[in-house]
């Protein structure tokens, strides 16, 4: 809990006009229970202008992360914890579901970067999450 957890993949259409899909992954409470549940949304649909370099990618990423409010929550959670000397609770943004792209581990190193510029924690390295199909998909 304390997480928001994102997959994301770019490909292009068959005019070649790429697009990025986001979708967002987190743990909830169920109310009026004690019970946890999965729930998911889709943040972005958006289509990529310019260049799929890791920098441009992670600007992309950062706004698009800012539109759904994701960033704004986690700063927000994070410094009521730290104001209510609450030590043990972890607000962030999780991991990233991504395919084995180069640009992608280039977009992880500048995410890190910019997500720190918003007072945000975040490990490029411990926070990337190899796409299964993608890996199964390359060793056939």
């Amino acid at each position: 809990m304390g997480q928001v957890s994102i997959t994301a993949d770019v490909w292009s259409d068959q005019n070649r006009q790429p697009f990025l899909a986001m979708t967002a992954h987190w743990i909830a409470k169920v109310e009026g229970t004690t019970s946890l549940q999965l729930e998911m949304a889709l943040i972005a649909f958006h289509r990529l202008r310019g260049r799929h370099d890791g920098k441009t990618l992670a600007e992309t990423v950062v706004k698009l992360l800012d539109r759904a409010q994701i960033t704004v929550k986690v700063r927000l959670l994070h410094k009521a914890a730290i104001m209510m000397l609450v030590s043990n609770v972890s607000f962030k943004v999780g991991h990233f579901i991504l395919d084995n792209a180069r640009n992608n581990g280039t977009m992880m190193q500048f995410l890190e970067t910019m997500l720190g510029d918003c007072d945000i924690a975040f490990d490029a390295v411990n926070r990337k999450i190899m796409c299964f199909a993608h890996v199964v998909d390359l060793s056939s």
